[in-house]
């Protein structure tokens, strides 16, 4: 099962890459993941789930952020996964 799994990975981060269309069958979920764009709003495939696994943000100021989560809210996925990196996570435990 893992190796049919890192197979679609491969072909899928090809797919990406290349812009070459992936074949699915009916019992496939796809997964987007992306991370570290830095204040960037990159177009992203419409896929099920779509997730951003950190640094969203440059500085993390309450405008960086709140302009993510308008982004991620326009995003048309199913579901949506999103991690805090270690700038919104320096922000959140600053003092002041």
């Amino acid at each position: 099962m893992i190796s049919a799994e890192i197979h679609y990975l491969r072909t899928l981060s090809h797919s990406l890459w290349s812009k070459a269309p992936v074949k699915l069958t009916n019992n496939t979920i796809r997964v987007i993941c992306i991370s570290d764009t830095h204040n960037g709003t990159p177009p992203v495939p419409n896929d099920d789930v779509f997730t951003h696994a950190g640094d969203l943000t440059e500085n993390s100021t309450l405008s960086e952020l709140q302009a993510h989560i308008d982004w991620l809210s326009s995003l048309p996925h199913t579901h949506k996964v999103v991690i805090a990196g270690n700038h919104v996570q320096a922000s959140l435990t600053r003092k002041g």
